[in-house]
C-alpha cells in the first residue's frame, strides 16, 4: 500500500492531465468534461486521503535511503540517451526518499528528450517504479519512459 500511495502522489498530475487531454479529444461536450474532471478530482482526493491516514503509510522516507537506479524506454535512442546522461540524474546513492527529486528527474528527462530527440516530448510519458523491498531500508527506482 504504501509504495501505491507513494506512485499515486508523483503521478496524480499526469493522470488527471492525461485524463483530461483524452475527455478534450472524444469531444465531449463541456456539460460532460466538467462533471467528469469534478468526479476525478474527488476520487483522487479521496485515495490521497486514504493513503495519508492510513496506518500503512507511515513509511518514514528519511529511514530509506536508495540503493540502485534503472532506466528503461520502449524506444531504443532514448534509452541510449537516458544512459548517456545518467550521470547527471537527481537521483544519487545513499540518497533519501524524496518526492521533491521525483519532480526534478521528469523536468531533466523531459528537457534532455526534447533537446535530443523529440520536441515535443510529453512530461506524462515517464514515471516511476519504486522498490522498497531490498533490503531494510533501502529503496531502488527505475525510472519509465513510455515512449
Amino acid at each position: 500500500m504504501a509504495s501505491n500511495c507513494l506512485i499515486w502522489n508523483i503521478t496524480a498530475d499526469k493522470t488527471v492531465g492525461s485524463i483530461n487531454e483524452q475527455l478534450v479529444n472524444k469531444n465531449l461536450n463541456y456539460k460532460h468534461m466538467k462533471t467528469l474532471q469534478l468526479l476525478l478530482a474527488l476520487l483522487a482526493l479521496i485515495f490521497i486521503v486514504n493513503c495519508s491516514s492510513s496506518k500503512q503509510m507511515t513509511l518514514d522516507s528519511g529511514d530509506y535511503k536508495l540503493e540502485t537506479i534503472e532506466f528503461d524506454a520502449k524506444d531504443d535512442n532514448i534509452k541510449g540517451l537516458l544512459l548517456k546522461h545518467e550521470n547527471e540524474t537527481k537521483f544519487k546513492k545513499g540518497q533519501s526518499l524524496k518526492e521533491s527529486t521525483f519532480h526534478k528527474e521528469r523536468k531533466r528527462i523531459v528537457k534532455l528528450i526534447r533537446k535530443n530527440n523529440d520536441p515535443h516530448f510529453s512530461i506524462d510519458n515517464i514515471s516511476f517504479e519504486i522498490d522498497t523491498t531490498l533490503s531494510k531500508h533501502k529503496y531502488s527506482v527505475k525510472t519509465i519512459v513510455l515512449k
